[in-house]
Order: structure tokens, then C-alpha cells, then sequence
């Protein structure tokens, strides 16, 4: 029996075989897909974020520069005037006078506005504005009887119609702070705007010019002026010089009322009421005063005779 032999031939790799077996290709065609679709994804989300600022923005500033237009410059023109009035104060040195018409007792029947300021710390027009934001609580208004509104409320409550105000809005494209200045700028109109429109009513305007370090210890410069037509009507130099007089008055069965508390101390209100007690009289309404009357000697009782009895 035959023998077959067959031919042997060397082993050769199988290129195709080893291609899928040990050198799989890398999926560039879905990274590159994927790629693209998370390019998209965020592209359109901050194309969309873009756009709803650019709506949120345009909102505000379609709020402010037209529905509030008016009022801005409104409240500016009254704070330019202010300034003007309170640098020409800072100026002069008062001689007392008043308008033969005016009737302090009547100013009460119309809006107003008070300040009251450091004389020293007025340097420019610039300056009143910084010191109507830090002007504290006194009694000069009340002692006189009236109510006017703070020229602190004016300018701390109109900050909202200053047309710098809407830098903030201009300066961000972040969408989430665009919507918290919006909300901020409703919050405004419903809540500052009726006392501003209030205040930019106001009919006269009362200065308390400080000469000294302090109202108590030097003097006080009072000035009046009529808003509408910028008419000056009393301009007095007066001089803190009083003390006050408290009382309190109980009833049979009632309970005593609690003591009155003020901001200012006893010293201040006694100053501030003998100031207004000088501008009421410069105006033609006499000043309280009191003096320290000895007290009167109690009656002494006459003796009377008894008739004798036996």
C-alpha cells in the first residue's frame, strides 16, 4: 500500500482574522457622533439661556425706561432742587426773617418734606445726598406740630428710579440674577413707589442747618421754602436753650400709662422743642417759656374764739 505524503506548507497569519480578533477599530464615527449631539445640547441650552436673558432683560428695561420715566425725572429735578437750596443755606449766614403770610400752623394742611444736616460736612451738592442717607431721627418737626415726610425717605426709596440703577441689569447676562432684579424692580414699584409719588407732592421744604458739633451745644439754622415756586419764606438762627417738662396723668381706677420712650434723648428733645419754639416765633406765634415761680405760702388758718362755758 502506497504512502501519500503530503506537502507541508509554513503557517501564515490570516490578516482579515487577526484584524477582527486582537485589533478591533476605535468607534470614531459615534464619538464623533456623540460629540456632536452634546455640542448641540449645550449650544442650545445656552442659546436659549442668551435668549431668555435678552427677554428678561428687555422687560426691565422697558420698565424703567418707559413706565417710570416720568417719575424719574420727577425725583430728580425735586433732588437737584434740594441741593440748590441746601448749598445756597450752607453759604449765608441768616438774618432772621419771615414772610408776613406765613403761617406755620397752616403748613400742616399741605405735604412736605424735612432735612437735617451737618453744615460742616456739606462740601458740594453731592455731598447732601450723603447726608441725607445717614440723617437720624429728631424732634424739631414734632415739637412744631407738623409731619412732613424725610428727605432720607426721599433718596434712600427713589435709589430704584436713578437711571444707573439699571446698569445691574445691563451688566449681567446671567439669566436666574436677571430674574431676581426684575423681581426686585416690582418689589420697588409696589411697596417705594407710593411713598415717593407722596414725598415728590410735597408743597415746602424745611432745612435744619447744624452750625455746631452737635444741635444742643450750638446753633441751629432754620430755613422754609415754598417747592412750587422756590420762594424762600423764613430763614432764623436759633440757639438750643430749654428743658424738658414731662407729665403723666392718672385717672380714678385706671391704670398709670407707661412712661413715653422717644430715639432721641431727654437732652435732644429739649433741644429741638426750644428750637421750634424760636422758629414758631419768629413767625409771629409766641415762644413757650416757663420760669421757676417761688411757690405760693399755704393759707394760714385764723384762730377762733370759743365762748367760755361755766
Amino acid at each position: 500500500m502506497g504512502t501519500t505524503v503530503q506537502e507541508l506548507k509554513p503557517a501564515r497569519l490570516d490578516e482579515a482574522q487577526e484584524a477582527r480578533s486582537y485589533r478591533n477599530k476605535f468607534p470614531w464615527k459615534w464619538v464623533a457622533l456623540g460629540a456632536f449631539v452634546l455640542a448641540c445640547v449645550v449650544g442650545g441650552y445656552q442659546l436659549k439661556k442668551h435668549r431668555d436673558a435678552g427677554i428678561v432683560r428687555t422687560r426691565i428695561m422697558q420698565v424703567h425706561e418707559h413706565q417710570l420715566h416720568s417719575r424719574s425725572q420727577q425725583i430728580e429735578a425735586l433732588e437737584r432742587k434740594i441741593e440748590g437750596f441746601v448749598m445756597d443755606a450752607v453759604s449765608t449766614v441768616p438774618v432772621t426773617t419771615a414772610d408776613e403770610r406765613l403761617d406755620v400752623n397752616q403748613l400742616r394742611r399741605g405735604h412736605g418734606l424735612y432735612l437735617r444736616l451737618p453744615a460742616s460736612a456739606i462740601t458740594s451738592a453731592s455731598r447732601v445726598e450723603d447726608g441725607a442717607r445717614v440723617m437720624g431721627t429728631d424732634a424739631i418737626m414734632n415739637c412744631m406740630g407738623l409731619a412732613p415726610v424725610s428727605a432720607r425717605t426721599l433718596y434712600e426709596k427713589g435709589a430704584f428710579l436713578d437711571p444707573a440703577w439699571t446698569h445691574q441689569a445691563r451688566d449681567t447676562s446671567d439669566v436666574l440674577r436677571l430674574r431676581v432684579i426684575e423681581e426686585d424692580l416690582l418689589h420697588h414699584i409696589r411697596t417705594d413707589l407710593p411713598v415717593v409719588e407722596s414725598a415728590m407732592q410735597s408743597d415746602w421744604f424745611m432745612l435744619a442747618l447744624e452750625r455746631g458739633t452737635t444741635r444742643t451745644n450750638g446753633p441751629v439754622d432754620i430755613y422754609l421754602w415754598n417747592l412750587r415756586d422756590g420762594e424762600q419764606l423764613l430763614k432764623v438762627r436759633t440757639q438750643a436753650a430749654g428743658a424738658l417738662i414731662t407729665a403723666r396723668a392718672t385717672f380714678g381706677g385706671a391704670p398709670a400709662a407707661p412712661a413715653a420712650t422717644t430715639p432721641v434723648s431727654r437732652a435732644e428733645v429739649a433741644a429741638d422743642c426750644s428750637i421750634a419754639s424760636q422758629v414758631r416765633a419768629a413767625t409771629g406765634t409766641p415762644a413757650v417759656t416757663v420760669q421757676n415761680a417761688p411757690e405760693a405760702p399755704l393759707p394760714v388758718a385764723t384762730p377762733t374764739s370759743t365762748p367760755a362755758t361755766r
